[in-house]
């Protein structure tokens, strides 16, 4: 889909290779999701095109609970510091 005249679009392909599309202006936003599945790869999987219209309230609350699952992602992936660590203080000062 070229873009839309007096849109902005961004585009992102995610790891798995489908793409997210977001198209906007100062009066509405388009969230698009795609897939491709190549019938030589897979003649079974579904490719598709999807565009969901989203008001700035439903931006806020998908924005929300994104920022909510990535920072309980990187809480999990980072390791604990202990408490002189966390303060910025090296184990051994002190000693």
């Amino acid at each position: 889909m070229a873009t839309p005249a007096g849109k902005r679009c961004k585009a992102m392909t995610v790891s798995t290779g489908d793409q997210i599309h977001v198209y906007s202006d100062s009066s509405a936003a388009v969230l698009q999701l795609r897939r491709t599945v190549p019938t030589t790869s897979d003649t079974a999987a579904t490719s598709f095109k999807v565009g969901v219209v989203l008001s700035a309230a439903e931006i806020l609350e998908l924005a929300g609970e994104l920022l909510t699952v990535v920072s309980a992602m990187v809480r999990l992936s980072m390791p604990e510091k202990t408490p002189a660590a966390a303060a910025g203080v090296s184990e051994t000062e002190g000693n």
